[in-house]
């Protein structure tokens, strides 16, 4: 009868044993607080990187806005050249690079010219089985003075934790999509072979 009981005040001693304690809800509580300061960071680089994609195509629609973009891009027939050369004004260099350094090779422009404002269409730039849709990124229509135009650019973000993705939209392989656009009416602009 002895023999039985010590198993029973051993259990009864560790479990009022305070010994540990802390550590084992320090393991506890730190899991959850790693997490959390993850999320937090990687929130706050999603942020950065959507603002900076934002300010970057306002910069480089600004020359478009005002023909100066298709009048320096008028020898250029090729869409993909013209579209590497708004990637390239959006990317910027230098004093104009954004704050993330935003990756062209990450990135797809899209350039349309509709009739009517209500007429501008911003789609997905996915598609279905989480990759690039097929024909974005790869459309110049060239805006002519007075026409409405639609650029529209996307970025292919790499996360660190897929799971905390805070419900974008992502790619096949864990990266966010990351979209932006303006519409607006072209200014009037000496047009002459440009368009």
């Amino acid at each position: 009868m002895i023999g039985r009981l010590r198993p029973t005040v051993a259990l009864r001693s560790f479990a009022r044993s305070r010994d540990g304690s802390y550590a084992v809800e320090f393991a506890i509580i730190s899991s959850l607080l790693v997490v959390l300061v993850i999320g937090l960071v990687q929130f706050a680089m999603i942020f950065l990187a959507r603002n900076s994609l934002e300010a970057s195509l306002q910069t480089a629609s600004r020359s478009v806005l005002t023909g100066s973009f298709q009048t320096d891009n008028a020898d250029a027939k090729d869409a993909a050249t013209i579209l590497a050369n708004l990637r390239s004004s959006m990317c910027g260099s230098g004093a104009k690079a954004s704050v993330l350094s935003l990756s062209c090779a990450n990135m797809k422009v899209d350039v349309s010219v509709v009739s009517a404002f209500a007429g501008a269409q911003s789609g997905s730039a996915l598609d279905a089985s989480g990759g690039w849709a097929k024909n974005f990124g790869t459309s110049y229509a060239c805006p002519g003075p007075r026409s409405i135009a639609v650029i529209r650019a996307a970025l292919k973000y790499p996360l660190f934790v897929r799971a905390l993705s805070f419900g974008l939209s992502s790619f096949s392989d864990g990266a966010a999509l990351i979209q932006s656009s303006v519409v607006f009416r072209v200014e009037q602009y000496q047009s002459g072979a440009s368009c």
